[in-house]
């Protein structure tokens, strides 16, 4: 993606972002609510046309935290309706991988928001593309299937580039996600490790934090938060987050960042 400019009127989302994301890796994308994720998101996909900049040519398919279904057609159904020949023909591992063979042949209307969100899992799983986008993929699974999520997603990195926006508790560590990518400012860049100078910290607190005070890099929906802080700063740093209810304080450097609270 090179210099992506989106505009909604006179709300400026993303300003000249350009950007590669790893190939056949586990990109992470963080970034506070309302950052420009999803909108990111779509620009990619192509649900956004009208942006200034230049999309690169690879073949994305992307599900969305609120994938929309035919609600009087079966699960099944969806795919055969979505997927091309070729890629119905991968549905049938993933259906036994997420247990959804009582249900797989039941109208959509019938199912919870946890069967709906595995089925939009099995969909974007099944699919032939370069990048898979996956916004907000476990929120409604249960976390014997976020366990599965995750060891599919390491299988499949091998041949496609797999971008995730999560904050999710425990989904992302050190060993699954090679790259993360921070929406800030309304641009785009990859988050370096630097253990020289400072690191990234996951707080958790009782109420919300001045963040005039702190360089917060991500606000996680359970409240907690990252926060950067310099080498040599972290006793000070620890101290001023008590005033505001210090429950947790735990380093992490930049690949290592969970997208949740540590717990």
């Amino acid at each position: 993606m090179n210099n992506i400019t989106k505009k909604y009127g006179k709300n400026l989302v993303l300003s000249h972002a350009s950007f590669s994301f790893e190939k056949n890796a586990v990109n992470l994308v963080i970034g506070k609510n309302g950052s420009g994720k999803t909108t990111l998101f779509k620009t990619l996909y192509g649900l956004i046309r009208q942006f200034e900049g230049e999309r690169d040519s690879q073949r994305y398919r992307m599900m969305s935290e609120n994938s929309v279904f035919f609600k009087n057609r079966s699960g099944m159904g969806n795919l055969e309706y979505f997927l091309d020949k070729s890629e119905i023909i991968n549905v049938g591992e993933f259906i036994e991988a997420f247990s959804m063979q009582d249900y797989i042949h039941q109208k959509v209307k019938t199912y919870s928001q946890g069967m709906r969100k595995k089925l939009a899992l099995t969909m974007i799983l099944s699919s032939n593309c370069d990048v898979m986008l996956m916004d907000e993929p476990t929120n409604g699974l249960d976390v014997p299937s976020v366990m599965i999520l995750k060891s599919i997603i390491e299988q499949k990195k091998n041949s496609v580039t797999i971008v995730i926006s999560s904050h999710d508790v425990g989904l992302f560590d050190k060993r699954f996600a090679d790259a993360v990518f921070l929406i800030k400012d309304k641009n785009v860049s990859r988050v370096v490790s630097d253990e020289q100078s400072s690191s990234l910290y996951i707080v958790g607190t009782l109420r919300p934090i001045d963040e005039s005070l702190f360089s917060v890099v991500d606000r996680y929906t359970d409240g907690s938060y990252c926060i950067k802080i310099n080498k040599g700063d972290e006793a000070e740093a620890a101290q001023a987050l008590s005033a505001f209810g210090l429950v947790l304080f735990k380093p992490s450097d930049a690949t290592g960042i969970k997208a949740g609270l540590l717990l």
